[in-house]
């Protein structure tokens, strides 16, 4: 029994240093019944876009306490984002769970999809928050939401393109990249959101 682990850890090991060796490092090879994890974590991402369309980060501004409490506007909005980023994470574990649990092998490729989605859902809350402070109060409630969507859809086509070609490759590099790619703009917007209130353009 033991010489048959063995031998199958040398077989595994092997492999992973032939992938490692021919530039395939990142990849993992899914199985055919093992398919199913790619139309199920691309549903997740659309119900995190979808749902991040109620603008939650942004409604924290008409929260009294924003303007109440003594704390530098920027430090107020990022604990704003850290509490929609922990509702998402939680939302998001117990699926994590169970198909951990049904594959348990595939356990890294799954948690660079669940960071993944949390970095989707940190990227349309700082552009929602930027649309909602860059665009004049004078403009509807609708055409904020109609500029919101737009620029939301727009902006994630690179990251959408690298997921696929994760996805269909089953390469984790690109994984990463499209984390990547959700991470900076939405720092960079979340420093320039706070311009908007200190200056008293909202």
């Amino acid at each position: 029994m033991f010489e048959k682990i063995k031998s199958q850890f040398q077989i595994g090991k092997v492999d992973v240093q032939q992938n490692a060796f021919d530039g395939r490092g990142f990849t993992f090879e899914l199985k055919e019944t093992e398919k199913w994890i790619i139309p199920m974590v691309f549903a997740m991402l659309v119900c995190i876009f979808f749902r991040n369309l109620g603008n939650p980060l942004a409604e924290e501004m008409n929260k009294i306490w924003l303007f109440t409490v003594p704390e530098p506007t920027k430090n107020k909005l990022w604990y704003s984002l850290f509490g929609c980023l922990l509702e998402t994470t939680i939302d998001l574990i117990p699926a994590f769970i169970v198909t951990a649990v049904i594959l348990p092998e595939k356990i890294l490729y799954l948690s660079v999809w669940f960071v993944l989605g949390i970095s989707l859902d940190f990227f349309c809350s700082s552009v929602g928050l930027f649309v909602e402070l860059a665009l004049p109060d004078s403009l509807t409630a609708s055409i904020k939401a109609m500029f919101a969507i737009s620029i939301r859809m727009f902006t994630i086509v690179p990251g959408l393109i690298t997921s696929i070609i994760g996805a269909v490759t089953d390469n984790v590099l690109f994984l990463f990249i499209t984390v990547i790619l959700n991470i900076i703009p939405a720092v960079i917007l979340m420093f320039i959101s706070p311009l908007f209130l200190e200056n008293g353009k909202k």
